[in-house]
């Protein structure tokens, strides 16, 4: 198990809800023009493959936790 947490600001339910799709991207996209909101999507069917699942926690103000379970 792979554990990540920050005391960052964290995200709210509907970035939650859409941080594994294909495309999408949590920042302002007027604001900046890198990244191609595909990072997360790669990251969870590569962990799936490995018959693994990855869990995001998060709230705003208070941060977020992401777990990753690969089996041994």
């Amino acid at each position: 198990m792979i554990t990540i947490k920050d005391d960052g600001i964290g995200m709210d339910k509907e970035t939650l809800g859409k941080l594994f799709q294909r495309y999408y991207r949590g920042t302002n996209t007027k604001e900046s023009g890198s990244g191609t909101g595909l990072g997360m999507a790669i990251t969870k069917q590569l962990i799936q493959l490995h018959d693994g699942s990855i869990n995001v926690k998060s709230e705003p103000e208070k941060g977020t936790i992401l777990r990753i379970i690969l089996p041994i």
